[in-house]
C-alpha cells in the first residue's frame, strides 16, 4: 500500500472504519471453523450490573456465550432464538466477519518466541 503525505494539511479520516484481528494460528481456524466467537459491539458492555460481561477481543467457544447470556439482565427469554440473541447482542462469527464489506488484508507471521499467527485486517468506508 502506498501512502501519501502532504504538508501543511490537517485532514481526519472519520468517516472511516478500521479493525484488526492477531491471533495465534489455532485459535483463528478454529474461529475460522465457526467453534468460536467474537464480541463486535461496544453497547452491551455498558451495564455495569452485568457481573459475566464478556471482554471486547476476547474469543468464546458457544457454550461460554450462552452462559454469559443466561446472566444478562435484558436478556430476551426463553422464547427468542439463542442464535439470534447471540448475534444482536453484538456476537460475531469468522461468517459473520467475513460479510463486513471492506479491504481486507490476511497475513501470517511468526513471533520472536516462534508462535504462528495470524493478523487479520478490515478497513475503508462503512456507510
Amino acid at each position: 500500500m502506498r501512502s501519501i503525505i502532504r504538508s501543511s494539511v490537517w485532514e481526519t479520516n472519520s468517516s472511516a472504519s478500521h479493525s484488526l484481528i492477531i491471533l495465534p494460528k489455532d485459535e483463528y481456524e478454529r474461529w475460522k471453523d465457526g467453534e468460536l466467537y467474537t464480541l463486535e459491539s461496544d453497547y452491551i458492555l455498558s451495564y455495569e450490573e452485568w457481573k459475566d460481561s464478556p471482554q471486547k477481543g476476547k474469543l468464546y467457544t458457544k457454550e461460554e456465550v450462552i452462559n454469559m447470556l443466561k446472566t444478562y439482565p435484558y436478556s430476551y427469554g426463553d422464547g427468542y432464538p439463542i442464535e439470534e440473541q447471540i448475534r444482536d447482542d453484538g456476537f460475531i462469527t469468522y461468517e459473520d466477519w467475513e460479510n463486513i464489506e471492506l479491504e481486507r488484508e490476511t497475513e501470517e507471521f511468526v513471533t520472536p518466541s516462534g508462535d504462528v499467527m495470524i493478523a487479520d485486517s478490515k478497513y475503508g468506508y462503512d456507510y
